[in-house]
């Protein structure tokens, strides 16, 4: 598996007809009823349980090991509006899928002329589900170059 897959279903069966439940025994993932989620990068061990009744013993455990690889992140970068006028604001947008866990908005900045005297960094004020935005409104009259960099998750990502 890569990490940012779906939310994975478990499906087990028990002959008896005695419900099953699951829990994660070690790994970064999280069992919500009879769906798993990834929540790293990492070994994912994941155990059925069978309790019985008054009719059956219960079950031997019985697990399943999960590799989860690092994702291959996609960033992606807009700006509205594209052709502005001298001083009038500008609205960045960045989006990184996929979108990591805990991240924030202070793992985002949008850097404007990198690496030339008059290098900006402007900080992405909100950050939701992948996406960071922020609004910058002093850009001198000319062509820029504005790139996005997220300084987080490092591990999750190749």
């Amino acid at each position: 598996m890569t990490y940012g897959v779906s939310p994975i279903p478990l499906v087990a069966t028990a002959t008896s007809g005695v419900a099953v439940t699951f829990g994660v025994l070690s790994g970064p993932g999280m069992v919500s009823g009879h769906t798993l989620t990834i929540t790293g990068v990492g070994t994912v061990i994941v155990a059925a349980n069978q309790a019985g009744n008054s009719t059956y013993a219960a079950a031997p455990q019985v697990t399943q090991t999960i590799v989860v690889n690092k994702a291959t992140n996609m960033l992606a970068l807009s700006a509205a509006p594209s052709n502005p006028i001298y001083g009038a604001p500008v609205t960045f947008t960045g989006t990184i899928s996929p979108a990591p866990a805990g991240a924030s908005s202070s793992l985002f900045s949008f850097l404007i002329d990198q690496n030339t005297a008059n290098s900006v960094a402007v900080p992405a004020a909100t950050y939701h589900n992948g996406t960071a935005t922020a609004t910058y409104g002093r850009l001198h009259a000319g062509a820029h170059t504005v790139a996005l960099s997220f300084s987080g998750a490092a591990d999750l990502f190749q």
